[in-house]
């Protein structure tokens, strides 16, 4: 798992805001807690659909979902649980820098095909003209 600082991730971040809360009864132990809803503030589908595929796609989350309370309001509540000895926190997190590694790889493409696309390459290496019709 990556280091969030070397993603410029910060917790000190004014725009969003995050609520974590563990549910009533929820399985816990001394070195944390198995089961939580985040609550993201300032977040919409987007973000909520992306996290919740990657949660899935962790062996050791057992269930993940999300949903928005009411299409007015910019919040999306991602739940989590997860089976021992991962963490709910821990799963969140890796869940996040995935989608951060992600959007990253998505960004250097597409700057890669752009200047591909001003050097009259097409992406792939193949050179730039107008076909025949």
């Amino acid at each position: 798992m990556r280091d969030p600082s070397e993603l410029g991730v910060s917790d000190t971040n004014n725009d969003a805001s995050t609520t974590r809360t563990a549910a009533a009864g929820s399985n816990t132990s001394n070195s944390g807690v198995f089961e939580a809803t985040y609550s993201l503030q300032n977040e919409d589908h987007t973000l909520g659909n992306c996290l919740r595929y990657q949660l899935n796609k962790n062996p050791g989350v057992a269930l993940a979902g999300y949903s928005v309370p009411h299409p007015m309001e910019r919040k999306v509540n991602v739940r989590v649980q997860t089976i021992q000895p991962l963490t709910a926190d821990g799963a969140m997190r890796e869940a996040l820098l995935d989608v951060v590694s992600i959007c990253e790889h998505v960004t250097e493409t597409f700057e890669a095909a752009l200047g591909a696309a001003s050097e009259g390459a097409a992406p792939g290496g193949a050179a730039r003209g107008k076909g025949k019709k």
